[in-house]
């Protein structure tokens, strides 16, 4: 079929830290707010296909009432990009922010 792209490949959800990583399903959203110290930030974390074949990892990134900034970054596979997404994740929590989950 011209013009199609083919099916994603199905990935496993895998666990981080006692926290299920959403892989291809959807962005994860994580916040910090510590209004002691003025601090009210975002952060955005999703994979997706390029138009060439390889995989990126998308985040965005800023203060909540901002648009922020975006940096895109290439895996050579699904696999690849999934693990640098959980990395990511994983220093973000570290550094304190929390998932925020859809409404």
């Amino acid at each position: 079929m011209r013009g199609r792209m083919p099916p994603l490949p199905a990935l496993q959800c895998q666990r981080l830290d006692g926290i299920a990583a959403q892989g291809l399903s959807g962005p994860v959203s994580l916040i910090c707010v510590e209004p002691g110290k003025r601090k009210f930030r975002f952060y955005k974390l999703f994979i997706a296909p390029s138009l060439f074949g390889e995989w990126m990892v998308v985040r965005q990134w800023g203060r909540i009432d901002g648009p922020g900034r975006v940096r895109s970054d290439r895996c050579e596979n699904a696999g690849a990009a999934l693990l640098a997404s959980q990395k990511l994740m994983r220093e973000k929590l570290q550094r304190g922010y929390t998932m925020r989950w859809p409404t």
